[in-house]
């Protein structure tokens, strides 16, 4: 095991293991949960998969397999139905969620790592649409309703919205690139469609091929559900197609010591 592995995007992981076969293990650490987790726990993903053989060669004496896709465990201290469910889409068998439960009585004060079981889903009927060519990707946002911009034709607040999927979207990869249109975006990784969002009606709505996403994306829950989805295809694209098992610990087997535990507490 080791420990404060920092990528050169930036994600750090305060943990690294090595599961079962020589998967690489990556505990990401978020203290309290927040619409910003599931964002956080697929660019780390993502990093990791596209490092994968550089942290193998950098942790050479960890005998980690860089043909294994990665396993994420994402600590919060107490997951919220929103996180869990977009954990659930990011990539099944490869993402692993924990809370740090504090638990007191007359016998003192603990502090347990909890796995919350993340369910199976079973993609919906493949929606259809058009492929279209790759573009250039954009520069920085622009909020003007101007063509060469897409979605030029929805309300401001909608526009912002849009803008902000975008860069989230973008964020990816630098290979995942937009082509855009007045009222559509569509974003691409090689020759394969991620995600596209379009105006209609005054409302956006998001696509992702291969996943069954097709819906208007108008809310939080909306944003984080058709991310998720578009994230999944992402990492589909990416190579990780077959769904991997996480490593298998022994029930009687803690997790972590008490001084490792005590490591994920903020207060020191």
């Amino acid at each position: 095991m080791d420990r404060d592995l920092v990528l050169g995007s930036g994600e750090r992981f305060p943990f690294v293991l090595v599961g079962d076969g020589g998967r690489l293990v990556l505990v990401l650490v978020r203290g309290d949960d927040g619409p910003d987790v599931p964002g956080a726990a697929l660019a780390s993903l993502a990093s990791s998969q596209r490092f994968l053989p550089a942290i193998a060669e950098h942790l050479s004496t960890a005998r980690i397999d860089p043909t294994l896709p990665p396993v994420l465990w994402v600590v919060v201290r107490e997951a919220s139905r929103a996180t869990r469910d977009s954990l659930e889409r990011l990539a099944p068998g490869q993402v692993r969620l924990f809370e740090l439960v504090r638990i007191e009585s007359r016998r003192g004060t603990g502090e347990y790592l909890t796995e919350v079981q993340l369910g199976s889903r079973i993609p919906a009927a493949l929606p259809t649409g058009s492929q279209l060519n790759p573009g250039v990707r954009p520069g920085p946002p622009n909020l003007a309703p101007e063509p060469s911009i897409g979605l030029g034709a929805l309300p401001t607040h909608l526009r912002a919205l849009a803008h902000s999927i975008s860069r989230r979207i973008e964020h990816l990869d630098d290979a995942v690139l937009a082509t855009r249109a007045p009222e559509s975006t569509v974003w691409h990784f090689d020759d394969d469609v991620v995600a596209s969002l379009a105006a209609c009606g005054g409302k956006l709505h998001g696509t992702v091929p291969d996943v069954g996403f097709d819906a208007p994306v108008e809310h939080a829950p909306d944003v984080e559900a058709f991310l998720g989805a578009a994230a999944e295809r992402y990492l589909h694209l990416l190579g990780q197609v077959e769904l991997v098992a996480a490593p298998k610990l022994s029930p009687r087997e803690p997790l972590l010591t008490p001084e490792e535990l005590a490591h994920f507490d903020p207060r020191g």
